[in-house]
């Protein structure tokens, strides 16, 4: 039985499409977010703050700097650079994939993929700041540490009771040059799921400089 589309049914759809995108410019209402992992190799180019980058085949960067503003622009999202390129070294930080063309007449590399779309940033995470050499800050180091596996802080401490009063002296210890022992009665699993449930830490007393406090005889 075949369906009649009728205006009505028209109506509800473009008013499905305006809950999820923006009809005048296109774009998601609520954006998916970032890609968690760099695209593959259906988008060889790139939008940074640059200019327009382009990976060879072979790994090579060729960044197309100074962007044209077109006098006449037929599509507010495309974007245009001179065909003169310099090679550069890889470099991390914001990155918006996107496909493009070389015109014919004269090697102008066009953008054809909306400003703004497949954002992806590698950028290092940058480390936490550090006031005081207390067991938080340590604990904040450990998880910038791990970001990448956050299963492997909950292996090493997060399900674990710690004693951490004698945290400050460790650090006193490290910063004076002290060789310090330990001995675990485990260890952390290769896939990260558990870990030792106990680590032991011991110096030689008479290396122990006699400004640093000990807090024991």
């Amino acid at each position: 039985k075949s369906i009649t589309i009728t205006s009505r049914h028209k109506i509800i759809w473009h008013r499905v499409l305006g809950t999820i995108a923006c009809t005048r410019t296109r774009q998601l209402v609520h954006p998916l977010g970032q890609w968690t992992s760099k695209p593959n190799k259906n988008f060889p180019f790139f939008l940074c703050s640059r200019g327009l980058v382009q990976i060879m085949p072979t790994g090579e960067w060729r960044l197309y700097a100074d962007e044209q503003v077109p006098l006449c622009p037929t599509r507010l999202s495309h974007c245009c650079f001179p065909s003169t390129f310099t090679i550069v070294k890889q470099f991390t930080g914001p990155k918006w994939f996107t496909e493009a063309f070389f015109r014919e007449e004269d090697g102008t590399a066009v953008t054809v993929t909306v400003n703004g779309a497949n954002f992806f940033d590698d950028t290092p995470p940058q480390p936490p700041l550090m006031n005081t050499d207390s067991w938080q800050d340590f604990l904040s180091f450990l998880k910038h540490s791990t970001a990448d596996q956050p299963s492997a802080f909950n292996a090493i401490v997060g399900n674990l009771p710690i004693k951490a009063a004698s945290f400050p002296v460790l650090c006193d210890l490290l910063r004076a040059s002290v060789d310090i022992f330990a001995s675990s009665d485990g260890s952390v699993r290769s896939d990260l799921l558990s870990a030792s449930s106990g680590w032991l830490f011991w110096v030689h007393l008479r290396k122990i400089p006699e400004y640093v406090v000990t807090h024991r005889d």
